[in-house]
């Protein structure tokens, strides 16, 4: 049996773009009838080049008004799509609120200008539309996406997964990486209790700021990794704002290098490097 819309959206959080007023307004009533939170996003106040005058804030407040009449928590938000850091702030300042957030509807967007021919608009008329219609659909994707996906774990239930079981879930979400060691019983013993810690953390981790690290990052990484790419590990540059250094080691994904001294060396010189780059209290 399908479950109806309602019971679906119960308790669900949803971000809706372009709010103020049409097709948006109509969108963010429609969720919170069926029992969703909204956070009701809208630029309300004049763009530059925009040819007609956009939504304003009372409007906003106004598809507030009918949202709460339905029974939904609601948070009202002048943002523009525009503005990655505005986006940014508005997708935590939702999970801060409402505790999470679980869809995002793209309806933020202008004509340019209406009521004329496509072969009459201007370039930078066009230019404009783009950027509001396409590009602020992809920033509100790339700033709120990751907040969505952070409350996908693994399985939440891995806990309770047998050892085969747990295995085996790895296995599927993990691009089909299995890695040798966990075929040998013995070895299997070894790093299973690792392997179930390692997947809880995933699980658990709640990101709580936007905000770089104070900290410098040093990633590990075997040049025959066959799970994590040399850019994927570069990726952690985005997360620290002290620097990223990267070290590669002869092995693979589970086994680094035979000889451990080398990765411990490592870690070390890591640690000796945030320690003695630690900002001070008038930097932080």
């Amino acid at each position: 049996m399908f479950r109806s819309v309602r019971a679906r959206l119960d308790g669900k959080a949803v971000i809706v773009t372009g709010a103020a007023r049409g097709i948006g307004r109509a969108i963010a009533i429609k969720l919170s009838a069926e029992a969703a939170d909204t956070v009701l996003v809208d630029v309300a106040q004049a763009t530059d080049g925009s040819p007609y005058p956009l939504a304003t804030p009372s409007q906003l407040n106004k598809t507030a008004q009918r949202c709460r009449a339905l029974g939904s928590s609601v948070i009202e938000c002048i943002g523009d799509v525009w503005s990655r850091d505005q986006i940014s702030g508005i997708g935590w300042h939702s999970v801060d609120q409402l505790g999470r957030i679980d869809i995002a509807v793209n309806k933020a967007g202008i004509a340019a200008p209406s009521g004329r021919f496509v072969y009459e608009k201007t370039d930078d008329e066009w230019d404009l539309m783009l950027d509001i219609d396409l590009k602020g659909a992809w920033r509100t994707v790339r700033e709120v996406a990751p907040l969505i996906i952070s409350q996908r774990p693994l399985a939440r239930h891995s806990a309770h997964l047998s050892d085969v079981e747990l295995l085996r879930h790895v296995e599927k979400v993990s691009r089909g990486y299995a890695h040798p060691e966990l075929a040998e019983p013995k070895l299997s013993e070894i790093v299973l209790p690792a392997l179930r810690v390692d997947v809880a953390m995933h699980e658990s981790y709640r990101p709580t700021s936007a905000a770089p690290a104070q900290v410098p990052v040093t990633t590990l990484q075997g040049v025959d990794d066959a799970l994590v790419t040399r850019d994927e590990c570069g990726g952690w540059a985005k997360c620290t704002s002290r620097g990223c250094a990267h070290v590669e080691f002869e092995g693979g994904h589970m086994s680094l290098a035979e000889d451990l001294r080398a990765v411990f060396g490592a870690i070390g010189d890591a640690f000796e490097l945030a320690t003695s780059r630690r900002p001070s209290d008038e930097q932080l």
